[in-house]
């Protein structure tokens, strides 16, 4: 995917960080998103989708570890890097151990800012594929259970993979009890348009 579609969510109650911030993000292909609070931030993580989460540490209302650790809920997946204006090596300890994939001072290094956003991005993308394939595997696990470990039932497994990474519509027949409800299930659960964007 190209950076151009990558959602970067800034949160930050000082809004020149948030400027200065979605500036960079933009003049380097990003689409920044800014929230200048824990609730607004959570409102845009869930209808807004983003890719990685800058969140302040100190806040008013919700800190930066509680918007992490809401944001986790929502989407396991999402990279959270924690920005602070008083960096330790106590507190970042503390914030990749609750889950942080990063912890950046105040006074940023563009280049520093930059460099682990995409790690970020490249980690999240690489979870993501991980996922998809532990699904895979494990669906092609239940049919084999279900059906049988069977010459017959391998292809049909290669044949379910095949048909789901297609846009064809398929028509399932069989006597009842064959298990074409099962088939149809592996097929959808297989398929990359059912597990959106």
């Amino acid at each position: 995917m190209i950076e151009s579609s990558k959602k970067i969510l800034i949160v930050d109650d000082d809004e020149n960080i948030g400027v200065m911030l979605s500036h960079l993000f933009e003049s380097e292909g990003f689409k920044p998103l800014v929230a200048h609070n824990g609730h607004a931030a959570m409102r845009m993580i869930r209808f807004g989708n983003p890719d990685v989460l800058l969140v302040d540490m100190v806040m008013p209302g919700m800190d930066g570890m509680e918007v992490m650790r809401r944001a986790k809920e929502i989407d396991e997946t999402l990279p959270v890097i924690l920005i602070t204006g008083h960096a330790e090596i106590r507190g970042a300890v503390e914030a990749i151990k609750k889950g942080a994939h990063d912890y950046l001072a105040k006074r940023f290094n563009h280049d520093e800012v930059l460099r682990v956003l995409r790690r970020a991005l490249a980690e999240r993308g690489l979870k993501r594929k991980l996922k998809d394939l532990s699904n895979q595997i494990q669906e092609r696990n239940n049919l084999k259970e279900m059906m049988g470990p069977s010459d017959v039932i391998g292809r049909l497994i290669s044949d379910v993979n095949r048909v789901a990474k297609s846009n064809l519509n398929v028509i399932i027949l069989g006597e009842s009890g064959s298990g074409k409800e099962l088939v149809a299930k592996a097929i959808h659960q297989a398929s990359p348009r059912s597990k959106g964007p």
